[in-house]
Parts: C-alpha cells; sequence; structure tokens
C-alpha cells in the first residue's frame, strides 16, 4: 500500500498544519547539500530529483510518452501553479513524479502525471553550502546556500545564488545566473507562511542545431562538437515569486492557499536548423530567428481539507478552487537561409545577418477549476480515492490581420482510484483519470511555429502491484492507457491535430537495499504508441508516434565501500529502443516510416565524504557515457539531436 510520510502530507495539503509545521523544523540533515544523493532518497524509479541529480524512468518533460510541463500539471507543495519555466536548485530541494501507484494517495491526479516540487527546508541549526563545480568541457560553477532559522524556529530563510556554465556538448554552452530564497514564518501554532522569490538571467543559450533529412536519406553519423556560428544563441529572464500558507483551522480543518506569479521574456531566440542533411554531411543552413517573446501567468489554489481518523480508518475531504490567467506575445519570427554548408564544417565565422522580423501574435487563457475529492483508507486493507472537477476555460488568440478566435470548454472531469491490501507485502490498485491538458506549441520547422493549439481532453487507464521483496526492497508492476489528440507536423508542415495517439505499455521499479551499503533504483518502461486517424489511413502519416521509444530500461546502484564508508562508487546505465524518426512514409523503405535505432549510454561515478574542523563536505566524480556512444537522438518534430560525448565532471560540495 502506498502511504504518504508527513513530508507528502504537507506537499499535499491535507493533514494537521502541524504536520506542516514538522516539515519546517524537520532534522538538519534535509539542510545539508553534501548529502544530497537522489538514487538513495528515490523511493521508485518513476521519477525523482533532489538538488543537481535527477534519475527515473520518467521526468518533469516525459512520463508515459509525454510531457507534464507541457500539459500544465506542475504543482508546488502539491498546489497548482502554471509554470512551464522551470524551478531552480535555490528555491526547491527536488521533485517527485506523480503517476501510477505514486499518485494513489494524491487529490486530482492528471492523465500525464504530475510534477511535485517541494520548497527548500531549514533545520533546527543554521548551515551555509558552496557547491563548485568543474567540467565536462568548459562547464563551471559556483552557488552559494544557506539555510537560517531565527527566533527560536519561528522564523527561517533558505535561499542563495548561483552562476554556470554548462557545456554538456563541446560549443554548446548555456550561461546561467540565479538568486532565489523562501521565508518560513511559523506566524502561530497553527499558521504557517512561506513567500518565496526567485530571479533567473539567462545571457546566453548555445544550443546544437536542430538537424533534418529530406526524408529520403539516413543521417550520417552525429558530429562531435556543435559548429553553430558564433551568434547564434537565445537569451531570456525570468522571474518566478509567490506565496503559500497553510492554517490549521482546528483538529479537522486545514486551509492551504498558493498564489503564484511567472514571468518569462525571450530577448532574442535564435535556433540554428541544417535542413536537407546528405549522406556527405552536405547541409542547408538556416535559422529561426525571433525577438521579445513573452509569457506570464498568475496562478494559484485555494484548498480546504477535512480529515477524521477513527481508528484503522481514516478519511479526508477536499475541497478545491484552482485558477490561471496567463498571456503570451510571440511570433512574428522568420526562418532565415544561412546558404549550403556541412555538417561537420566549423561555421563559427558566418556572418549574423538583419532580419527582418514581423508582427507579433498575443494569446490569452482563462481557466477556473473547482474540485471536490474524497479519500478513504482503511490500515492494512486498502484505499478510495474519488475526484470531480468542473473547468471553465477561454481561449483568445489575436493574430495581426486576422479576426480575433475564442476557445471555450467546461468539461466534467473526474477520478477514481482503489489500492487493496491483499497480503503484508502485496498490494493492487487501478484507477481511471480524465483531465483537460496543454499541448506543447509548435516546433521551430513548423509553418506556424510557437503557435499553441487549444486544451485538450485526456484520459488515462492504469493497474498494478506493489510487493515488498524484504524489509528493504519493492517491485511495482502496473499498466497505463493513455489517450489524447495527437499534435504533429502534417506533409505541409504546418503543426496541427493529426488524428489521435494512444500510449499504452507496461512499467516496473525495483528500489530498495538488498545489502548493506548498497541502494539499488531499476526500471523499466515498454511502450506501444499507436497513431489513429484519416491521415494514418490515407498513407500520409505512420502509425508510430514520432520520437517515442518502445522500450526504456535504467540501472542505478550506489554503494559505500564497507572498508572505506567515506567512499562510494555508483552506475548508472540507460537504455533506449527503437524511435519513429519520421510522420511520412518512406517509399524506399516499403511505406514504412523510418526507425531510429536504440541507444544504450554508461555513467560511473563517485563520492568521497570528508570533515573538517569546520565543515563537512563531499568531492562527487563522473564520467558519463563511459563508451562514448555518439548514437542520435530524435525529437517528436523529427529532428535529429545531436548528443552528448563522453565526458568528465567534478563537484565539490561543503557544508559550513
Amino acid at each position: 500500500m502506498h502511504q504518504l510520510s508527513v513530508g507528502r502530507r504537507c506537499g499535499l495539503g491535507c493533514g494537521a498544519a502541524a504536520a506542516a509545521l514538522i516539515c519546517l523544523s524537520s532534522g538538519a540533515a534535509h539542510a545539508q547539500r553534501a548529502d544530497e544523493n537522489v538514487v538513495k532518497s528515490a523511493d521508485d524509479a518513476f521519477g525523482a530529483s533532489l538538488g543537481n541529480e535527477r534519475i527515473g524512468l520518467y521526468s518533469d518533460s516525459d512520463a508515459r510518452g509525454f510531457s507534464p510541463v507541457a500539459a500544465g500539471n506542475i504543482r508546488l507543495e502539491g498546489l497548482y501553479i502554471d509554470n512551464p519555466t522551470g524551478f531552480s536548485s535555490r528555491l526547491v530541494s527536488g521533485s517527485t513524479l506523480r503517476v501510477g501507484i505514486a499518485a494513489q494517495g494524491y487529490p486530482f491526479p492528471a492523465p500525464t502525471g504530475l510534477a511535485d516540487y517541494t520548497l527548500r527546508r531549514v533545520g533546527e541549526a543554521g548551515v551555509v553550502s558552496a557547491i563548485a563545480t568543474l567540467g565536462p568541457f568548459g562547464t563551471r560553477g559556483l552557488s552559494l546556500d544557506t539555510q537560517q532559522p531565527f527566533l527560536d524556529g519561528g522564523l527561517g530563510f533558505a535561499g542563495g545564488m548561483a552562476y554556470r556554465r554548462d557545456e554538456p556538448t563541446p560549443g554548446a554552452a548555456d550561461e546561467t545566473f540565479a538568486i532565489g530564497g523562501v521565508l518560513h514564518w511559523r506566524a502561530s501554532e497553527r499558521l504557517l507562511i512561506q513567500p518565496f522569490a526567485a530571479r533567473f538571467d539567462l545571457p546566453s543559450l548555445r544550443s546544437p542545431p536542430l538537424v533534418f533529412t529530406d526524408g529520403a536519406v539516413e543521417p550520417p553519423p552525429s558530429p562531435a562538437r556543435n559548429l553553430s556560428p558564433r551568434w547564434l544563441k537565445s537569451s531570456a529572464v525570468r522571474g518566478l515569486y509567490g506565496a503559500l500558507a497553510t492554517y490549521e483551522a482546528n483538529d479537522a480543518w486545514t486551509v492551504k492557499a498558493g498564489l503564484f506569479r511567472v514571468d518569462n521574456e525571450t530577448e532574442a531566440g535564435r535556433t540554428g536548423l541544417l535542413m536537407n542533411t546528405q549522406p556527405d554531411g552536405a547541409v542547408d543552413r538556416f535559422v529561426a530567428a525571433s525577438a521579445e517573446q513573452t509569457f506570464a501567468s498568475t496562478s494559484g489554489e485555494l484548498r480546504a481539507t477535512w480529515e477524521a481518523q477513527e481508528g484503522p480508518r481514516r478519511q479526508a475531504v477536499h475541497l478545491s478552487v484552482r485558477g490561471r490567467a496567463a498571456e503570451r506575445d510571440y511570433g512574428g519570427s522568420v526562418l532565415h537561409p544561412l546558404g549550403p554548408g556541412s555538417l561537420y564544417e566549423d561555421a563559427g565565422d558566418l556572418p549574423e545577418p538583419a532580419f527582418a522580423l514581423g508582427p507579433h501574435s498575443r494569446d490569452q487563457v482563462r481557466q477556473t477549476t473547482l474540485g471536490l475529492a474524497y479519500a478513504g483508507g482503511w490500515a492494512g486493507r486498502g484505499e478510495l480515492r474519488l475526484g470531480l472537477q468542473k473547468v471553465d476555460y477561454r481561449k483568445t488568440v489575436l493574430a495581426p490581420g486576422l479576426p480575433e478566435v475564442v476557445s471555450t470548454d467546461d468539461p466534467w472531469l473526474y477520478d477514481a482510484a482503489l489500492a487493496v491490501q491483499l497480503t503484508s507485502r502485496l498490494s493492487a490498485y487501478a484507477g481511471y483519470t480524465v483531465g483537460l491538458e496543454e499541448s506543447p506549441v509548435a516546433p521551430e520547422n513548423a509553418v506556424n511555429r510557437n503557435e499553441a493549439p487549444p486544451a485538450l481532453r485526456t484520459s488515462q487507464k492504469d493497474a498494478g502491484i506493489r510487493y515488498r521483496l524484504g524489509p528493504a526492497m519493492t517491485l511495482v508492476a502496473g499498466l497505463f492507457d493513455v489517450r489524447k489528440p495527437y499534435f504533429n507536423l502534417d506533409p505541409a508542415r504546418v503543426y496541427r491535430q493529426l488524428g489521435e495517439v494512444r500510449h499504452r505499455g507496461m512499467e516496473l521499479s525495483l528500489a530498495g537495499s538488498p545489502m548493506a551499503g548498497l541502494r539499488v533504483v531499476a526500471g523499466a518502461v515498454l511502450l506501444d504508441g499507436e497513431v489513429s486517424g484519416e491521415l494514418v489511413e490515407l498513407g500520409r502519416i505512420g502509425p508510430r508516434p514520432v520520437g517515442q521509444t518502445e522500450r526504456r530500461v535504467l540501472l542505478n546502484l550506489d554503494y559505500e565501500l564497507p572498508w572505506w564508508p567515506a567512499l562510494s562508487i555508483d552506475l548508472a546505465m540507460s537504455s533506449t529502443g527503437d524511435r519513429a524518426a519520421s510522420s511520412a512514409p518512406w517509399p524506399q523503405l516499403g511505406g514504412k516510416q523510418f526507425i531510429l535505432p536504440g541507444r544504450t549510454t554508461i555513467d560511473l561515478g563517485g563520492r568521497w565524504r570528508f570533515r573538517t574542523p569546520l565543515a563537512r563536505g563531499v568531492l562527487r566524480v563522473q564520467v558519463q557515457n563511459l563508451t562514448d556512444n555518439r548514437d542520435w537522438d530524435v525529437a517528436s518534430n523529427g529532428a535529429f539531436i545531436i548528443t552528448s560525448p563522453r565526458r568528465v565532471s567534478a563537484s565539490v560540495t561543503v557544508d559550513f
């Protein structure tokens, strides 16, 4: 049976406010950056992040083949937030992906899964943490964080600042400046207030180009570095502000509220595209250029929870109001030709042209959701979750020279889940969820690039088992079926709905400690993706969704050497299966889609923990892509992605 820890109850917005206050004053270990180890902290293989590390079959950008971020399924401390721009480690300590059995005790789930982020806590003792990073290639970074309690624990601050130049592939470097923090104020025994703010400056975002063939040839071997013009980079500024409050009205009622503001301005957008790539590496160079693209959203949730406990039985009722007001200014971009070239030719000195950018479009989204959920549990027997939501959705699009376009929807959404404790070790679960989720925006190679479709009605069915192999090992096995409208490029490169897509498959997770000092997190996903609709029946697009792998397997090991406990070694293996790399069938393949072979990568690392009279710390060294696998990856728009070669990095984390 999936049980919620005290920390998770704080994140869900259910439970007594006293539990939330326990989160504030949790042990100092939670505040120590040197202790961060995502393999040791993960409960399963479905997806988790801690500090600068993340592992799992899924992430906030990929869960069962879909993106929780693109779908709008982000939570902060369990409350709804409209934030597609991401979080900083200055503000959050990590995240958990709520999918399958991990979503069983969670009110108001979503078909694509939820990414739930946790604010940094403050321990009983103050600490200052410094992290210095070097490698791979030109990567370097420095961060300073602090967690300080005041007023006998009634007030606390967690936050910091950081600079990082990240270069996972030679010639492809991003620069980031970040500052942020959260204030934990225990205003009374029943009231906890948590205001926060963060700012991100990204003056240089230099990604490798997107590579496309003409649909008749396979791509040649991937280059070892980014050879784009030096001026081909983007820049952006992001702000995130808000506050949460948790109030225990009495022994039964708890109220939790969150109000958030997200601002994102992409001052200059530059994306390289290498089109018509030939077997010898010959390409046609293009750049997708834009300026002053903005996104701003005010969102939040008010939730009241009633709880009752009677012996082994517990019940909870959640009343929720969620809302968002989002505006996006986009468009005016151009796809500018830069002339012929080669995939392997250094174009660093290529001059920057003058871009004749066009007028912008603007869209506005107003959405309100009323929710009612029930959760009941009987210790040792099972849990039941029921939910009902009513959505009022309105999207307005203002495009230059065109009449205003308004899209509305007001569906009823519902979810139900049941978990049954079959034996002391074995439990089974099943659930069904209907949702209203956002769709990703049109990609750079689309004629209508950056255009965002209206929200989509989606559904999910899943079922599985959880089996405790022993006191320290847990196996989870599940089946899932997720369905939603399928958006991608048609043969004319217009990003639009092409049919329906269904992702069904099996997911496995094995996590725990089979022996002293050894931590294992292993998992696998077998996914059968299928597109259906008129274009498939006419043979204009294939039945496999582009970029989706049929198989993903991972293995993470962390082992503390028994004869030297200060030293541990870790291994990470990730293997993906075949993926469709084209939407349209290839004639030379007998009318079938081009299939890109799978790839496997291995990472090897170690940690050495040390102490001085004034501090404790850890030296972390890691070799990623140990076998130097440079096979292509592929995106959902059919772009071939240059992958990172073998690389070495080191970091030192010290807590004072």
